[in-house]
């Protein structure tokens, strides 16, 4: 008996009834929360709760749409768990044995052990370990006594053997009472299948406010993993594994056992990917799913994923098996691309030569889901490589300047891809940079947005690529660039007026952490600054440049030191500035960075010129 709603309905399922489901392929378990997050003692409390008849929440799922197949019969309604999973995996692997899949990957089994007759204060269930395996009272495996080759007649009376003592009935009714959790009801809400995805969304926040709270492409990819026909399976593992190799290299040895029949099939194909080390862009899922959608399909909604996937045609507005067919095609054409290794490091090339060195420096994974789709789309326009590589890393250069994708970003970006598709990409960055790239913007709203104490800040990593383009030293160093301290641990982001003399001064915090008082600095050399004044450490770099006794920095040459000062946009007047002088210094920085960045602008911009054309 169910509940109904506009939106959804809302049922009472046994255990195992709600089993049978998962059995029959009529509920589908999408490994989109995978590995198992839950400990082997909340798997023991779950049953415990279950056991005392405690709540334990609703699970939810979402109705998949009738689809027409080719034959013009319309499918079976499934439905997909989206809440719920780790809850209903406990319950397999306490009741049926079912193993679970860890965060290596690996399969193992959350064994229960029961005890019938606990002594007070203590525990009726427990986690087992090996005493539990040599005590006479507990049952070291609660899953024995829900298999069908369960015989009470036979175990009951072997269990009063082993304790004396215990009667036969008080031994069968603690046991029964226990196989009685099958019968246990669970809450099922069950959404309608013509919901649109922010409206699940925005039920399932409402409803599990406390949990995990599922984005776009969790959805895209229970779709994917779903799939039994189109390849979906392997689709979704690709996406999955390739995102853990580049965070682990050292697990594709482990694939090879994990899941040998994917392993022979594809691990040639993502198995390159443990070559690199700490690549500029290194995607989620969500980041692999959303540059390979827009590669192919010129759109950025992920929603409207969720309804290709599911078979929607948006002319007709019904579901069919030739829409699923063609989007598991394109996705698994789509997603190869973007794993192909030659793709891949030339796309990373493109971002690094433009000053972009390590991962966190981008602060916008759109930013990089976008040019990374651009790029195989530039590369499937025919047009040659070196002016790909160019034009990639001038629009994601942009993309950063202005923070494109900052705010309503799915919006933006399918804009994007249909006034490229309608005007010609190079047309259209041409006018981007005429309405968004003037003088104005440089001059003034640049220096405007500059002013931050956000250290994540995109601009402030724009203006850290275009030292590192630039090939600028570190402040007060004449050995050591940016770039070198930038990749390694042995430089620090400086305050150039220091926040400890700041503090001690009364400046509030949200004005000494402003972008513009950052500068790149050797450890050793940012350490004896320490809380000094600009004037007094300032006046240190001078004394020594006379007696040519480095003790602060490296630099011993008046030229050599404003030469530093300039390539690290720090007006010359700091030499001569403390606390009252703090705003005067940030006014005057901010326009040098802006300046900074409108001539690495103007560099990236003559790459895509003539000479490669």
């Amino acid at each position: 008996m169910g509940i109904e709603s506009g939106k959804y309905e809302v049922h009472n399922y046994t255990i195992e009834s709600l089993l049978g489901h998962i059995r029959a392929g009529e509920i589908a378990i999408p490994e989109i929360q995978r590995p198992f997050v839950w400990n082997s003692t909340q798997v023991r409390d779950l049953v415990d709760s279950l056991y005392n008849g405690f709540p334990t929440g609703f699970l939810i799922t979402w109705a998949n749409p009738s689809i027409r197949l080719k034959n013009g019969e319309m499918s079976g309604n499934k439905m997909t768990l989206i809440d719920g999973q780790q809850r209903v995996m406990a319950i397999m692997a306490a009741l049926v044995g079912k193993k679970v899949v860890d965060d290596k990957y690996r399969e193992k089994r959350i064994t229960i052990a029961f005890n019938p007759f606990p002594e007070p204060g203590m525990d009726r269930f427990e986690v087992q370990d090996s005493s539990h395996l040599r005590s006479k009272k507990w049952i070291p495996d609660i899953s024995v006594l829900f298999s069908s080759s369960y015989n009470a007649f036979e175990f009951v009376p072997e269990y009063c053997r082993e304790n004396s003592g215990l009667s036969q009935s008080d031994v069968n009714n603690e046991i029964e009472k226990l196989r009685a959790l099958i019968h246990v009801p669970l809450g099922l809400i069950v959404l309608h299948q013509d919901l649109d995805i922010d409206t699940v969304t925005e039920i399932f926040i409402r409803i599990n406010s406390k949990g995990t709270v599922l984005d776009q492409t969790d959805f895209v990819m229970s779709r994917m993993a779903a799939d039994s026909t189109y390849g979906g399976e392997d689709l979704r593992k690709t996406i999955d594994y390739f995102c853990h190799i580049l965070r682990d290299s050292g697990f594709l040895k482990d694939l090879e056992e994990i899941d040998p029949e994917y392993y022979s099939k594809h691990g040639k194909e993502i198995g390159w990917a443990t070559e690199l080390s700490n690549p500029v862009f290194n995607p989620t899922y969500g980041d692999m799913i959303r540059s390979t959608f827009m590669y192919k399909y010129d759109r950025a909604k992920m929603s409207d994923l969720v309804n290709l996937l599911s078979g929607r045609n948006f002319e007709t507005k019904t579901y069919e098996e030739d829409v699923v067919e063609d989007s598991f095609r394109r996705m698994n054409e789509g997603v190869s691309r973007f794993v192909n290794g030659y793709n891949y490091r030339d796309f990373l090339s493109c971002i690094m030569a433009t000053g972009f060195r390590d991962s966190d420096q981008i602060t916008s994974s759109m930013t990089a889901d976008f040019a990374y789709a651009l790029y195989l789309r530039l590369i499937d326009s025919g047009m040659k490589r070196e002016k790909v590589d160019a034009y990639v890393g001038r629009w994601f250069v942009m993309s950063n300047l202005t923070r494109r994708y900052s705010n309503s970003p799915e919006s933006k970006m399918d804009r994007d891809l249909r006034m490229i598709r309608d005007k010609g990409f190079e047309r259209y960055l041409e006018e981007i940079e005429e309405s968004e790239l003037s003088d104005s913007f440089w001059d003034s709203k640049l220096v405007m947005d500059l002013e931050t104490s956000r250290y994540s800040n995109p601009l402030f990593y724009t203006f850290l690529a275009s030292q590192i383009a630039f090939e600028d030293k570190s402040m007060l160093n004449t050995g050591k660039t940016v770039s070198i301290l930038a990749q390694t641990n042995i430089g620090d982001v400086h305050h150039i007026f220091p926040r400890e003399y700041l503090r001690k001064n009364k400046i509030p915090q949200t004005k000494y952490n402003q972008v513009a008082n950052y500068a790149y600095i050797d450890k050793a050399t940012n350490i004896s600054i320490s809380d000094k004044s600009p004037k007094e450490y300032f006046g240190i770099v001078k004394e020594q440049c006379s007696t040519k006794n480095p003790i602060l920095g490296n630099i011993t040459d008046l030229d050599e030191l404003n030469k530093n000062l300039e390539s690290n946009c720090i007006p010359i007047e700091v030499m001569d500035m403390e606390f009252e002088d703090y705003d005067e210094f940030l006014k005057a920085r901010r326009k040098l960075m802006a300046a900074r960045m409108r001539e690495y602008y103007g560099r990236i911009k003559s790459r895509c010129g003539k000479d490669i054309d």
